[in-house]
């Protein structure tokens, strides 16, 4: 763990009793698994600042990760809605549904963003450093958006393809991932994943082709 100033310690440590304090009367949540989840998260995120750290410093942090009432609703409500789909062992909740969805479809939303756009967006981010290299801008002879445009799209209609190959494969590993929402990918969707990917790859083809004509 970080070096704490005595400022900071003793803020973190009224932040870590509110936790347990909104954690007192819950069955489903781990109190020791979330304040090390939350320790893990502070020690990333002051990994390089100067020690001892600032109570200002520290108070970044928390206020990044939400007040402690925040914490613990969405840890509760995200284990408690696996629990309630997993003792359902998939019947229908009826009216109930609407309780355990919303933090599901948080954490399904997001990872599906970061599967599908993760790869692209890291491209996009690697693409602005390498167009600062003279020879990468001799040899690409483009602009910055343009080539940023061009590498995106290549990486993501690959990334596309092979997501495709992948989960028609193993359609199972998006439906367990992404369940309840995903319960009826199969391998006819993946190949729709493959087959966008293909779509991508054949557009840049074309731009690429009217662009050097």
């Amino acid at each position: 763990m970080v070096e704490l100033s005595e400022n900071a310690r003793r803020g973190l440590d009224d932040y870590l009793r509110q936790v347990r304090w909104y954690l007192r009367w819950s069955k489903s949540v781990d109190r020791s698994e979330v304040e090390q989840n939350i320790a893990e998260h502070i020690e990333r995120e002051l990994e390089d600042a100067p020690e001892p750290v600032s109570p200002s410093a520290l108070d970044g942090v928390l206020a990044r990760l939400g007040s402690p009432v925040q914490v613990v609703f969405f840890a509760a409500s995200f284990l408690t809605a696996r629990a309630a789909l997993a003792a359902g062992d998939g019947e229908d909740l009826d009216a109930q549904k609407w309780l355990p969805y919303p933090a599901l479809l948080i954490v399904s939303a997001a990872f599906a963003s970061t599967l599908l756009a993760g790869p692209g967006f890291l491209a996009g981010v690697i693409c602005v450093e390498l167009h600062k290299l003279e020879w990468i801008r001799f040899v690409s002879n483009m602009g910055l958006t343009a080539f940023i445009v061009v590498s995106v799209t290549l990486v993501t209609g690959l990334w596309w393809m092979l997501l495709g190959l992948l989960t028609c494969k193993w359609p199972g590993l998006i439906r367990h991932a992404l369940h309840p929402f995903a319960d009826g990918f199969n391998r006819r969707c993946a190949l729709a994943v493959f087959g966008a990917g293909l779509l991508l790859l054949v557009l840049l083809a074309g731009f690429t082709a009217i662009s050097i004509a």
